[in-house]
């Protein structure tokens, strides 16, 4: 491409400046959340406790689905005092220029109230957030250019420094890098394993740079200059207080360039202490589980491939509708639980927008469902009782 341009378009007496790509005045940091993005435990540590506007940091969350974006920001929003609700905001294209302009001007000033701005792709580029202190990128975009646009955001007032932290969900270590020298576009960094479909899903679309990054064990520096070919002196420099979370030397721990400390998981009990304390929870019963996963997914689909924007409202791919964790939860769950609707919205802590755009349907399947089952329309129902040890 470079040699194209140079050789159409540029005159014999260009000047060629390449400058890095390195931000030096930022620190790089990775981190595997313990369960998934669906999990809002994940997002505790956003926030300062206890909580205040003036002690928060202005922090920026990147996200890859509208629908997590605003789970997100409604359970933040929950773990703030009411007076301090608008604190944290919502911001993406779907919004009125109206709200879009007072919630920007109300996070870029400097005494703004808005401190934590919930996301999209969208914004990491061609607006200017001046006075970032925290990037977080919930999942990795589809190139490491991308990646690195958002982190951008973070750091930019002059003799600042910023943390920039990416979050990988678990499943993503269970990737191997082989996987992707398969033939398909080897020489992108950023290509994936096959090539995609107009529905696969979020695990067949991640890229192999993103899994490079999840899994590296050494300087993400060094990762970034290396996977954009960046050869200038100053690519591993920085400013900061560290270089990044992977230089043991160093001692640095995440938790001390945070508003509050990480979501820690429970250490697991020895089976005989476990043992004691088991709780017996009934679920719905094994043989019913799959013919209900077998009509969502059905539905997810009908969805999605529908060229209707009545019907797919904007969504493209079934894990931005309904997770694999959160669809396995409504399958487990006793038939007794789902009254209405809402009781979808509430089992899986969505916000009120999905319940409006997802939730009858989601309920109108599991209730024909089960209605089918009680007519004897298909076939597994039994009287046993289903009952789980948690």
């Amino acid at each position: 491409m470079m040699d194209c341009v140079k050789r159409k378009i540029l005159g014999d007496d260009y000047v060629y400046v390449r400058t890095t790509s390195n931000r030096p005045n930022l620190v790089y940091a990775t981190l595997t959340v313990p369960v998934s993005f669906d999990d809002m435990n994940t997002y505790d540590f956003c926030l300062v406790r206890p909580y205040h506007p003036s002690q928060q940091p202005r922090v920026l969350l990147f996200f890859e689905s509208i629908a997590l974006e605003a789970k997100v920001t409604n359970y933040l929003k929950l773990l703030v005092p009411e007076t301090y609700s608008e604190s944290i905001a919502l911001y993406h294209s779907d919004m009125s220029p109206q709200y879009l302009a007072h919630v920007y001007g109300q996070f870029t000033t400097k005494h703004g109230i808005v401190r934590v701005l919930c996301t999209t792709s969208g914004q990491s580029t061609g607006i200017d957030f001046p006075d970032v202190d925290i990037v977080i990128l919930v999942g990795y975009p589809s190139s490491l250019a991308e990646l690195l646009q958002r982190g951008g955001r973070c750091g930019r007032a002059p003799g600042s420094t910023g943390l920039f932290l990416v979050l990988f969900e678990p499943w993503i270590h269970e990737i191997e890098l082989k996987e992707f020298d398969t033939g398909h576009n080897s020489s992108n960094p950023d290509r994936t394993r096959a090539a995609l479909a107009k529905n696969s899903s979020k695990r067949d679309r991640v890229v192999r740079s993103a899994v490079l990054c999840a899994q590296s064990t050494s300087c993400l520096r060094k990762l970034f200059a290396d996977g954009l070919g960046d050869t200038t002196e100053n690519t591993t420099e920085f400013t900061a207080q560290h270089c990044c979370t992977w230089h043991p030397e160093d001692q640095f721990e995440l938790s001390s360039l945070l508003p509050s400390l990480l979501h820690s998981t429970v250490l697991i009990e020895s089976s005989e202490a476990a043992a004691k304390k088991r709780t017996r929870n009934v679920y719905r019963k094994p043989q019913e589980r799959s013919g209900l996963d077998k009509e969502l997914i059905k539905w997810l689909n009908l969805v999605t491939q529908s060229d209707d924007p009545d019907i797919n409202q904007g969504y493209f791919y079934p894990d931005d509708i309904l997770a694999d964790s959160a669809r396995r939860r409504l399958v487990w769950e006793r038939p007794q639980l789902f009254e209405s609707a809402k009781d979808v919205q509430r089992i899986l802590s969505e916000t009120d927008e999905w319940q409006e755009l997802w939730g009858e349907d989601i309920y109108t399947i599991i209730q024909e469902y089960d209605i089918e089952l009680q007519n004897g329309g298909i076939e597994g129902i039994g009287d046993t009782e289903d009952v789980m040890e948690e």
